[in-house]
């Protein structure tokens, strides 16, 4: 786990419960979404992606075990970590445990529960495998295949962890229940973005953002009509 200032020991202030709530309201949106993209083409994208989404599964499950899970556990922080400018201190891995120590600014302390709970949720093999299989121009079969093996392994080194003691998940202010709920959430919302582009490529993350557009734009004339009128006014 990631180490917390003695003086602070709970981490989570406004900026985390602020985001939430924007990603319980994305993998609901989302959620409500999907089914529109489901065709025979949809099936057909599932099963070559379910099929690497168990492999990946089961090599993970298999070999990412002990000092090589704790190193991988550790890594998802330490690269939120460096993705928000935190200066990286120590990493120590052990076979069943360690942590990773950073220094943080005033204006950076505000990410350090995204960072307790990185390793819940970071995408660490699947972001890397799409960019790789896009570099090699893989056929769409065999991209969906590798994105499922990287997902699946994503989320059984997300998931198996998440235990009522796990230090990660207590420091956070509300505790292991608010934890949990942020992880099950952003959780929620990756599956919903994977989906969408399993369902349909980039046309279903496009549908999807139309969506999330639609809601807002709909909210807007509802509660502010008067910016509405200004807009087709100029």
């Amino acid at each position: 786990e990631p180490e917390l200032d003695p003086e602070n020991p709970k981490v989570g202030g406004l900026t985390f419960f602020v985001s939430l709530v924007f990603v319980s309201i994305i993998a609901i949106v989302n959620a409500y979404h999907l089914p529109a993209l489901w065709d025979s083409v949809a099936f057909y994208n599932w099963t070559r992606f379910g099929m690497g989404f168990v492999i990946g599964g089961w090599f993970a499950s298999l070999f990412l075990r002990n000092r090589l899970a704790v190193f991988i556990h550790e890594t998802k922080h330490a690269v939120l970590s460096g993705l928000v400018g935190n200066q990286a201190k120590a990493i120590k891995v052990q076979k069943h445990t360690g942590h990773y120590e950073y220094s943080y600014t005033k204006q950076t302390k505000r990410y350090n529960a995204f960072i307790a709970l990185a390793p819940y949720w970071l995408p660490l093999f699947s972001f890397p495998c799409i960019l790789i299989a896009l570099a090699t121009g893989v056929t769409q079969q065999l991209l969906l295949m590798a994105v499922g093996a990287a997902y699946g392994a994503d989320t059984i080194t997300n998931i198996r962890e998440i235990s009522p003691t796990q230090t990660d998940l207590t420091g956070i202010r509300g505790g292991y229940k608010v934890a949990l709920f942020y992880i099950i959430a952003i959780n929620l919302c990756v599956l919903s973005i994977v989906a969408a582009w399993v369902c349909q490529g980039l046309y279903g993350l496009n549908y999807l953002l139309f969506g999330m557009w639609e809601l807002i734009s709909d909210i807007v004339v509802v509660h502010y009509p008067g910016l509405v009128m200004y807009t087709n006014q100029t």
